[in-house]
């Protein structure tokens, strides 16, 4: 198995940690931590360096807090020069394993995203509908950051590091918190670096999907899992053979509640989409009232002078282009009516 060298220089120049601090300050703009970290940059980022390079460097603690949208969620966010550090290390180790992953997974990758995945779906039963009636299985997996194994994804991770120090560091940052039952499970949602790790983590899952099992139409997007066949018996066995495989080589289990198989034309959620049929689609109900809810809170924001008219029209073209992938514009003329925009100096 091949393994890649010449990271470790490039993870610690000084040019690459003062571009990971740029990409870490985005939308970052307001923070504190920022702010006192740019305050003195470049003494902080020598220092980063120092740390890094004589391997002395750990991370600070994680600020916690809960989220509900859409369900109960703790998310922890990483000390601001962590951030630096993680993505100084994604930029450095990303492009190897994203070469190394099947075409069809497409969360948190270049050229991907939800779009893609939609209209990858519609592919998919289009092409089986051509021969028949298509089944699909759907999977998920149960608490699947909350549950992943540090020792496995260390070794998935490591094992394409050729050089020590890039190896120890990403052992340092998998062992500065474990969000699951025990030490050592569990990876944070909220760091850059968790993103990339749980993307490798099942990349294990579809090649033995595609190249073990052999399914034709597998698609991927994190730990939501469609699969289409015509034969729903054979995805009776496939089902089986994944259960079998995330159980014995990934130490999960899947999510009994949202785990299917079931004629395409009762309609698929996915991805915050319920997909009807190959090109036609509706947002999901839990999508349509968390619109609702930040609409509502923009208009607020922008009748009490939080925000200008400029980043109301960014923020309403950037969901309207999401909606624009459903049949929404009932939808969207119906929430647009409900919400009052009159601002408070008028």
């Amino acid at each position: 198995m091949k393994s890649y060298g010449g990271l470790w220089n490039r993870i610690t120049d000084m040019e690459e940690l003062y571009l990971a601090y740029r990409r870490a300050r985005c939308n970052k703009c307001k923070s504190p931590a920022m702010a006192n970290f740019a305050y003195d940059l470049e003494s902080q980022l020598v220092r980063l360096q120092r740390e890094l390079r004589s391997g002395v460097y750990r991370p600070s603690g994680y600020r916690s807090f809960m989220i509900f949208d859409p369900k109960p969620r703790r998310i922890y966010a990483a000390a601001f020069r962590d951030r630096v550090v993680h993505h100084s290390l994604c930029a450095a180790i990303e492009p190897i394993f994203d070469g190394m992953m099947i075409y069809d997974s497409y969360a948190c990758r270049k050229g991907k995203g939800t779009h893609a995945a939609l209209a990858r779906l519609d592919n998919f039963w289009r092409s089986c509908e051509s021969k028949g009636v298509a089944y699909v299985l759907r999977l998920d997996i149960s608490k699947y950051f909350f549950s992943i194994d540090h020792q496995v994804l260390g070794e998935l991770v490591c094992r394409r590091l050729r050089e020590k120090p890039v190896r120890d560091l990403v052992w340092v940052i998998l062992g500065s918190l474990s969000t699951g039952d025990g030490v050592g499970m569990g990876i944070p949602i909220g760091n850059l670096t968790s993103q990339l790790f749980a993307n490798v983590y099942l990349d294990q899952l579809d090649h033995f999907a595609k190249e073990i099992l052999r399914i034709p139409h597998y698609i991927r997007y994190m730990d939501d899992i469609a699969i289409f066949a015509n034969d729903k018996f054979m995805l009776w066995e496939w089902l089986a053979e994944v259960g079998r495989f995330i159980g014995e080589c990934l130490h999960l289990d899947l999510n009994p509640g949202s785990t299917w198989i079931r004629p395409a034309r009762e309609g698929i959620p996915w991805l915050g989409f319920r997909v009807l049929a190959p090109g036609r689609r509706r947002l999901s109900r839990r999508m349509v009232t968390r619109a609702a809810r930040r609409l509502r809170e923009l208009a607020r924001a922008f009748c009490v002078g939080k925000i200008g008219l400029d980043e109301v029209q960014q923020r309403l073209q950037s969901w309207i282009a999401h909606a624009n992938y459903g049949d929404t514009w009932r939808l969207r003329t119906s929430l647009f009516k409900q919400l009052d925009w009159r601002s408070a100096w008028s």
